[in-house]
């Protein structure tokens, strides 16, 4: 079993090996229940209003912003890879990944925000699109464009 299911199987508490994928993805739409892209991006515009200097950040900014989140989130997942390895040096938890991953996420919405990108949409989208390339049957069931003609 690969290491994300493992991982899985400790969230949701149940052995995913044993169930199916649409029973696991179900119990994670029950964690996640209440959040939502929509939420996120409401909430994360209005506190970014609230953030002192929020009109001196411009596209470079936030796609930097997003670039240093997810180099906290490569130093906690190596930190916490150290401490499962027994390496000496510092070591993270499982928790700090899951921040650094929170930081990611909610740096890329703002990203999203200011280049007027629908993320919900846009993620829907390249998930589905992936499905696809690799002949995999699981959709998020995002909208067909039309082609160009």
């Amino acid at each position: 079993m690969c290491e994300a299911w493992e991982r899985l199987e400790q969230i949701v508490g149940f052995d995913t090996g044993s169930r199916r994928v649409a029973t696991t993805l179900n119990a994670v739409e029950q964690i996640t229940k209440g959040l939502s892209f929509h939420r996120m991006r409401l909430a994360n515009v209005t506190r970014q209003q609230e953030w002192p200097g929020y009109d001196q950040t411009d596209t470079t900014f936030k796609a930097l912003e997003v670039c240093g989140e997810a180099g906290e989130l490569a130093e906690a997942v190596k930190k916490m890879v150290r401490a499962e390895r027994g390496i000496a040096g510092s070591t993270a938890k499982l928790e700090a990944v899951a921040d650094e991953l929170g930081d990611v996420i909610i740096s890329a919405d703002l990203l999203a925000a200011h280049l007027g990108i629908d993320l919900a949409s846009a993620v829907a989208k390249k998930f589905d699109k992936t499905s696809v390339k690799y002949g995999l049957e699981t959709r998020l069931g995002a909208a067909e464009e039309e082609p160009e003609a």
